[in-house]
């Protein structure tokens, strides 16, 4: 995985707790990485993940194209040519690369809209007595609260499996797989709720629209976004916060 990368991905929380303690190591002793990590944090405002690779990725080119040029080129004149070559392209891929910033600073960032958004749904349950402790359902909603997301969903399938309180524990199951940046598994779960006339169905349809925002898929959040504006329920002021940012 290249810096650039990792860097990214330190900055959006993608890496695993391994990864970030290695990658805060590094930060430590190496003064380069810092700068290079301010920067990469600059151009995320106006840059998506995605915008910012393929530009890394042009630089290569560029750079892998000119040490060919001067491998294959031995004439003196073409030589003096190759030069006059990087000096223009380098010209014409500054200002491709400005007026492509100018296009794109007017784009929303998702992952930014994503993180101020999202927040971990919590049942607030605060007691639990001794008979409910017992109760499958319970002991998966307890593992899901300690973050133990793969158990959780294991236990939640079996309930589903059994024909027991099956929405709630689709809605938990997928919670937890957007807890575990599983965002198409998620999507199956909440897919299973809505549209059931469920009580759950309002929360369903938010984690919804928040997955399909978190995969890109702008056109199917907007539709989720605006039925959530239409129902003037809980989620709403927020729904409508959303769709005037992504416009």
């Amino acid at each position: 995985m290249s810096d650039l990368i990792t860097s990214q991905k330190y900055l959006d929380g993608e890496l695993t707790l391994k990864e970030k303690k290695k990658f805060e190591s590094r930060l430590e002793h190496e003064l380069v990485l810092n700068e290079e990590l301010v920067l990469i944090k600059e151009l995320d405002e106006v840059l998506g993940d995605k915008e910012l690779l393929e530009f890394e990725n042009k630089i290569r080119s560029l750079i892998l194209e000119q040490k060919r040029i001067q491998k294959t080129i031995k004439n003196k004149y073409k030589l003096i040519f190759s030069g006059k070559f990087l000096i223009a392209a380098s010209v014409i891929l500054i200002l491709g690369f400005l007026s492509y910033i100018y296009v794109i600073s007017t784009k929303p960032d998702i992952n930014k809209i994503y993180n101020q958004y999202y927040v971990k749904y919590d049942p607030d349950i605060t007691k639990r007595s001794e008979s409910l402790s017992e109760n499958l359902f319970a002991k998966a909603l307890e593992q899901y609260m300690d973050q133990n997301y793969e158990v959780a969903i294991r236990m939640f399938n079996e309930m589903i499996a059994n024909e027991e309180n099956k929405l709630l524990a689709s809605f938990y199951s997928g919670l937890c797989c957007m807890e575990l940046r599983e965002y198409k598994k998620a999507l199956n779960y909440f897919n299973a709720i809505n549209n059931s006339d469920s009580i759950i169905q309002i929360h369903s349809e938010w984690y919804t629209a928040l997955s399909y925002l978190k995969l890109n898929d702008i056109n199917k959040s907007k539709e989720l976004f605006v039925v959530l504006v239409r129902e003037k329920g809980y989620y709403s002021e927020m729904a409508n916060k959303i769709l005037s940012d992504l416009k």
